[in-house]
């Protein structure tokens, strides 16, 4: 019972009539923001979820979060070195960073050699060949080719006993005998003659001069095979060649664990350039086929040989 006592007037009901109005309008305007709080809204303000509807929401959260994570996983499993051939397996293509680097092109296939792909140029097949066996270097090919048989010639010619007449026909005669014996000395030097165990020595002789310290103050180059860079290229080499012997003779056991052996003598000494030196490590990682992440995760040489290129993706 609400002031029964007051005589109410017209004034009086116009003032009701406004501040019912009032309360209408401002109701009407928060009505309307909340629908649109509740339009852009990904929760839903009007409705109460269950304990079940809760712990649904929760378990398809949980569910997407492992599912992520899990194809994550996959992903860098996938993209992991395989610790004896540098470079991932199961990407399409990973095999071009071997194929590519400086150390693969450095060395010499055995069947090329022998074919002539190499030691021989097809424009001129008379010159001397490209490639000298023992580690016969430019020096030498033109000591041996080009001075040699013009000295050898003099040798005999230079008589002061003999007439002019008779010096000049012998100095031909020498000449054609020492043309003999250069093109049978090529043929003894080439390198198409050597066997497999001179093709490598040829081989680490090239990585040898390839990834010695380069020479400073316009110094000749100083070969040094007691370097970092040149140990782990030469491990490298000895992984390929002997990787390619046990795809080929699956059954050789003993070809596996000097496998094991290489793969972990260069991982120690990756380790200590990694650590004494890490400018020169990352340098060196591409020259020789490994991929930047080679060393980051545990590296497990397992018993199972690695595909061979044309096999990554079967």
């Amino acid at each position: 019972m609400l002031l029964s006592w007051i005589k109410p007037t017209k004034s009086t009901f116009r003032q009701i009539d406004h501040q019912v109005g009032t309360y209408f309008k401002q109701s009407s305007i928060l009505k309307s923001n909340l629908n649109l709080i509740a339009k852009f809204s990904s929760s839903p303000l009007s409705l109460v979820k269950t304990k079940a509807q809760k712990r649904e929401i929760a378990r398809q959260k949980s569910k997407s979060f492992n599912a992520i994570k899990e194809n994550k996983r996959n992903l860098d499993l996938k993209s992991k070195p395989d610790p004896i051939l540098g470079y991932s397996t199961q990407i399409p293509n990973g095999y071009l960073s071997w194929e590519n680097c400086e150390l693969n092109k450095l060395i010499l296939k055995n069947e090329d050699v022998w074919s002539g792909k190499i030691t021989t140029d097809p424009s001129s097949p008379q010159s001397p060949p490209k490639i000298l066996n023992f580690g016969l270097n430019e020096e030498d090919k033109q000591i041996l080719f080009e001075a040699l048989p013009i000295v050898s010639s003099q040798q005999t010619v230079l008589d002061v006993t003999t007439f002019e007449s008779a010096q000049e026909e012998r100095q031909q005669i020498s000449l054609s005998e020492q043309e003999v014996k250069k093109k049978a000395l090529e043929r003894i030097l080439d390198l198409r003659n050597a066997n497999a165990k001179g093709i490598d020595k040829v081989n680490k002789l090239r990585i040898l001069q390839a990834f010695s310290p380069p020479s400073k103050h316009d110094k000749p180059q100083k070969l040094d095979p007691g370097c970092s860079e040149v140990q782990a290229a030469i491990a490298t080499y000895k992984i390929h060649t002997l990787l390619k012997h046990a795809w080929a003779n699956t059954r050789d056991t003993d070809s596996r664990v000097h496998l094991t052996t290489l793969v972990m003598h260069r991982m120690k000494i990756l380790k200590y350039l990694r650590r004494t030196a890490p400018e020169r490590y990352h340098k060196l990682l591409p020259r020789i086929g490994l991929e930047p992440r080679y060393l980051r995760d545990e590296l497990i040489v397992r018993a199972k040989l690695p595909p061979q290129p044309g096999e990554q993706l079967h």
